[in-house]
């Protein structure tokens, strides 16, 4: 039986004869660098070790509300990039790859790009995370996003058409014109419906402050003043009220237990609703997932202001700042109401392929930015990518996703 046919069938489609079993067991054996002995024990050491800021409880905590696999493959990014590093041999077909290093997004799932508004309010399809943002090998970002659509797997697709999701991302990086299609039309056209006001989440429009909720918790009037203080600094041209701050209480996810304040500034400018109100929120950040490939080694703000730049570049939102708070490093961005995120909830399966793919087009447009090559760097890329069998990322992609959720069901079990 053929390699690849016996990955697909185990993996993907859950068949089980003993020499399908046999035949993907003898490729796992071939590229994992040690055989897996893995214990709930030895696995939440490694996790402690990924996130030092997070005690033993935390991490339990995390394991336990991660209630499918979906929700752990976003709440532990760092354990993919160690996986993958510590665990797997690269496979031939992709070493050609490796060299290619540039800016990676660093926690790239399907859910993670969405609309974003830039300065002048124009919504941009973009990657709208990059607390994990460094430099490292590309085609490491693009596995981790396509081996994320496979974990989301709708409807029971197998392969969401890698061989066209590969196409779009070379189409990006080799600054193709394409046309978007209507799943992302429409969500540009609810962007610009929503627009600057203030995300509902975080703002009571009716009492004219933020929200109150299970996730939100009351702060001192000294820790205000602190707030309001850092806030003249980050914005010393513009003139502001501080009109409220909340502590926010985050246990799940990949930002667990990071520290995140939401403040609500009221702003003399001419362009905003509401009021002229905008909520714009702290958060800690810390080192990127990435880290485990020990290619980044340079300040958070630099780290972050890079990842901006390239993202949204001179139109890029005055909101968005790095800033040293009570000792430590924080991302502040505004939470727009028209900053509109995917949800793959709200898709119909259908339309599952054509989101994957313009959205691999996003990210092979910002990886492109974030190259600093030559034009003949960036086409010897491309067509390294062009030299990969689609199968081979199916395969990689199905690998990846079955060896995490191994470490998943031991420590669920």
């Amino acid at each position: 039986m053929n390699l690849r046919i016996a990955i697909l069938m185990i993996v993907i489609f859950g068949h089980s004869t003993a020499h399908a079993k046999a035949t993907c067991q003898q490729l796992y054996a071939s590229i994992l660098r040690v055989p897996p002995k893995r214990t709930p024990s030895n696995i939440k050491a490694q996790l402690k070790k990924l996130y030092p800021h997070l005690s033993m409880q935390q991490i339990e905590s995390k394991i336990k509300s991660s209630s499918n696999f979906y929700l752990f493959y976003r709440s532990f990014v760092a354990l993919f990039y160690d996986e993958f590093n510590r665990s797997f041999r690269l496979p031939t077909a992709f070493k050609k790859l490796e060299k290619t290093q540039g800016w990676m997004a660093g926690d790239l799932h399907p859910e993670n790009l969405g609309i974003v508004l830039d300065k002048n309010g124009i919504a941009m399809p973009n990657i709208s995370d990059i607390d994990d943002a460094g430099r490292g090998p590309l085609f490491l970002d693009f596995l981790r996003f396509y081996t994320g659509s496979l974990v989301i797997n709708p409807a029971g697709k197998t392969d969401h058409s890698i061989d066209k999701i590969v196409a779009k991302y070379i189409s990006g990086i080799s600054n193709d014109k394409e046309p978007f299609p209507k799943v992302i039309d429409e969500l540009i056209e609810k962007s610009k419906n929503k627009g600057r006001s203030p995300k509902k989440k975080y703002y009571d429009e009716e009492k004219k402050m933020l929200a109150r909720s299970g996730e939100t918790v009351e702060i001192s009037a000294q820790l205000k003043t602190r707030l309001h203080k850092t806030c003249k600094t980050l914005f010393p041209n513009k003139t502001f009220s501080f009109e409220d701050a909340l502590y926010i209480k985050r246990t799940t996810g990949g930002s667990a237990y990071l520290e995140r304040y939401a403040v609500l500034l009221r702003f003399n400018e001419p362009w905003q609703s509401d009021k002229r109100r905008v909520v714009v929120e702290f958060k800690q950040s810390i080192l990127p997932s990435i880290d485990p490939l020990n290619t980044e080694h340079r300040s958070s703000e630099i780290r972050i202001r890079e990842a901006w730049d390239i993202l949204q570049g001179k139109d890029k939102s005055d909101y968005l700042q790095t800033v040293s708070f009570d000792k430590k490093d924080f991302i502040v961005r505004p939470r727009f109401d028209g900053d509109v995120n995917f949800s793959y909830e709200d898709l119909n399966p259908e339309d599952m392929d054509d989101y994957l793919q313009a959205s691999a087009y996003i990210v092979g447009q910002k990886h492109r930015a974030g190259l600093k090559l030559s034009q003949s760097d960036i086409k010897t890329y491309a067509q390294s990518l062009q030299s990969i069998a689609p199968e081979d990322w199916v395969s990689l992609g199905a690998l990846m996703k079955s060896h995490l959720f191994e470490i998943y069901r031991i420590l669920k079990n």
